[in-house]
């Protein structure tokens, strides 16, 4: 949060636990409302002129004017910092072994217990878990320290000769790559079908792009599923069949259209619910314990459903995110807003409002 040309700087709240809060060492309590995020011991804030940050289940990471770094839970590497079971509280540095002084890291991307970077010259860093190719090479080691990944995705032939990656989505055990050209490439663990690439196996090589009836210009992914928004607006889901997550009838092994979306722009996706938002309207589905539907109920919806804004939304939408219990919004005018669980003060303010 910022004016125009100053230094930014990150806002977290809810689970501090594992010290993904980045209050430090001593500080992994629950906050019920926003803390900024702190770089070191002295109290300094986290700030930058340019900044982006990715998060994963229990793990958070930055980019900083170039500098990446990572803090939270390392139970798998997910911090990239050549270590296992122990935690950070404190943002950081993460290094990119072999890449050239000049090759600015440009972008950072989470799975649950994975993290992936790229660099300007189209350079992709992956670490963390391993399981199930799950970093999208021909491994199933954990990478403790970040290991190149695009040497595999070049010679499968589907990356570079001007291809670029614009997102990574990494769910439980696999991955979802949107390339510049609108293709997308998944691979990984595909138990569910949640890779959209229609075998019944284990897992999957990161090998060939899904098939998909459109350009894709988004992609999403939780544990046991994936979304993809085409660029008719048009959403295509993939995963577990037989719970509301995947939104629409099938087996979920392949990708296919979820009825009732049409002119979507931002997708959102997770463990237990997903989102889809127009410029004005947005829908959820899934599981509705905890109100994370924010239909006003506990109600679970299996195809997507309108949401009901009280008082009325101002703005057209430009941004979705879900936790595991919780959903949040992002308008053009700058109003954010938040329903589900209230449990370690997930919710933005809750706490803080009925005080």
């Amino acid at each position: 949060m910022s004016a125009a040309g100053t230094s930014r700087y990150v806002l977290g709240w809810g689970n501090g636990y594992y010290g993904r809060l980045a209050q430090g060492r001593g500080d992994w309590d629950d906050k019920p409302y926003p803390v900024v995020l702190r770089k070191g011991p002295w109290d300094a804030v986290l700030t930058g002129k340019r900044m982006t940050l990715a998060a994963g289940a229990a793990h958070v990471m930055t980019v900083t004017d170039g500098v990446l770094a990572s803090h939270g839970k390392c139970h798998f590497g997910q911090l990239g910092l050549g270590m296992i079971d122990e935690d950070e509280s404190y943002p950081v540095q993460v290094a990119l072994v072999g890449r050239e002084s000049d090759d600015d890291i440009v972008a950072a991307y989470a799975g649950e217990s994975s993290g992936f970077a790229r660099t300007s010259s189209g350079q992709i860093w992956a670490w963390g878990c391993g399981f199930y190719f799950g970093l999208g090479d021909r491994s199933e080691d954990h990478a403790l320290v970040p290991r190149r990944v695009d040497d595999c995705w070049r010679e499968a032939g589907w990356y570079g000769d001007g291809r670029e990656i614009v997102d990574i989505a990494g769910g439980g055990s696999h991955i979802a790559v949107l390339c510049s050209d609108g293709i997308v490439v998944t691979g990984g663990g595909n138990q569910y079908g949640q890779t959209g690439r229609g075998r019944d196996e284990r897992a999957v090589a990161l090998d060939e792009p899904v098939k998909l009836p459109e350009r894709a210009v988004a992609v999403a992914a939780s544990r046991r599923h994936t979304l993809v928004l085409g660029e008719s607006g048009a959403v295509y889901s993939a995963g577990e069949a037989g719970v509301d997550v995947l939104g629409r009838d099938g087996d979920g092994r392949t990708f296919d259209k979820v009825a009732g979306l049409e002119g979507i722009k931002h997708i959102a996706l997770g463990p237990k619910h997903g989102l889809a938002a127009s410029d004005d309207a947005v829908y959820s589905w899934g599981a509705g314990l905890h109100g994370r539907l924010g239909h006003g109920d506990h109600c679970d919806v299996s195809q997507p459903t309108r949401i009901v804004f009280e008082p009325t939304m101002s703005g057209h939408v430009v941004g979705l995110a879900v936790g595991s219990s919780h959903s949040l919004v992002l308008t053009s005018s700058g109003e954010l807003w938040s329903w589900g669980s209230d449990v370690r003060g997930k919710q933005l303010f809750r706490s803080a409002a009925r005080d």
